[in-house]
């Protein structure tokens, strides 16, 4: 029985890596297959659960990526990058108050997370917070200097604050970053 689950353990351990690679090269139909198929077998398997749910957001099938996502953080509360994936799929879906106590909690269990903190910047945005939303894009900039999305955001909120010397310096780091 040992080597079984040994054997289980190490064919779910190599599928889980297939699946992630399909995942990452854009082949979402063979990644959700793969990931279905582990979670046949182990219905509580933690990385299939959220990588799933990243899937199932990407494909537009928010209720289903919430709700992966939501078991996986059943099994792993704290963990910052399931938190940060959770807060952006509440945002699209109107949620922006769950929205930012995930990213807020993702925030305090990875304080150096940039992009947790230029997700929080655009649900603050959502709440109306602009002020707090431009300190949260400032944080991402600070912990990632090159990060052109926190750039531009940063320069969205500082447009609609009238703030607009310094929105056209960010506009313009971020396409220092990334010009086309």
């Amino acid at each position: 029985m040992v080597d079984d689950k040994k054997t289980l353990s190490g064919t779910i351990s190599f599928l889980t890596s297939e699946a992630f690679k399909y995942h990452q090269e854009g082949n979402l139909k063979e990644a959700k297959n793969i990931y279905e198929q582990i979670l046949k077998h182990k219905p509580n398997h933690f990385d299939a659960l959220q990588l799933l749910g990243i899937l199932y957001g990407q494909i537009n099938k928010k209720d289903k990526a919430i709700k992966l996502l939501e078991l996986a953080l059943q099994i792993k509360p704290d963990d910052a990058p399931t938190l940060n994936n959770y807060g952006v799929i509440l945002t699209e879906v109107n949620r922006t108050n769950d929205s930012y106590e995930a990213l807020d909690k993702a925030t305090n269990i990875k304080p150096d997370y940039a992009e947790a903190y230029s997700n929080k910047g655009n649900t603050l945005k959502l709440l109306g917070k602009y002020e707090d939303a431009v300190k949260a894009y400032s944080k991402a900039i600070q912990l990632k200097p090159d990060y052109a999305e926190a750039h531009f955001n940063l320069g969205l909120t500082l447009k609609d604050l009238g703030q607009l010397n310094d929105a056209v310096a960010s506009y313009n780091k971020a396409l220092a970053i990334v010009p086309d």
